[in-house]
């Protein structure tokens, strides 16, 4: 399992977000590439919200991220009895670990893969800094 955590404080920050969703994204194609397992599940926590995600490799190249459920953490204890009825999602997530484990197919597999786009330009999106002075890769013209 790969993830990222985001706090309370930056759940409207869309653009920290969604580049949370691509790094999701590149350490499971990462992790599917090296280990050579048949997918990885990823989690992307927001405040009091996880996402999961199920990335695999299903043809040349072409690697498939795919939304499993969300669901809404408890706040306190008072919440606990709620949070019995999203087990059923819970299982669902389940039910796809089993999937992650090494190929049994292990030629195939790497002669399916991919490498991950290695450029300075992307690198420096994606990075985890904190440089507030790095430029924005978005581009308005009005």
């Amino acid at each position: 399992m790969v993830g990222e955590v985001k706090g309370e404080d930056q759940k409207d920050d869309k653009y920290i977000c969604l580049l949370d969703l691509v790094r999701i994204g590149c350490i499971s194609v990462d992790t599917v590439n090296l280990n050579l397992y048949d997918g990885v599940i990823g989690i992307h926590v927001v405040a009091l919200q996880a996402t999961f995600f199920f990335t695999t490799l299903v043809a040349d190249g072409f690697y498939v991220m795919l939304e499993i459920c969300t669901i809404p953490l408890p706040r306190d204890v008072t919440e606990l009895r709620s949070y019995i009825t999203y087990f059923d999602d819970l299982l669902t997530v389940i039910q796809y670990s089993s999937k992650c484990e090494v190929c049994s197919d292990k030629k195939t597999l790497e002669s399916m893969t991919a490498r991950k786009i290695s450029t300075p330009e992307f690198d420096r999106v994606i990075t985890s800094s904190r440089n507030r002075r790095r430029e924005c890769p978005i581009v308005y013209h009005h």
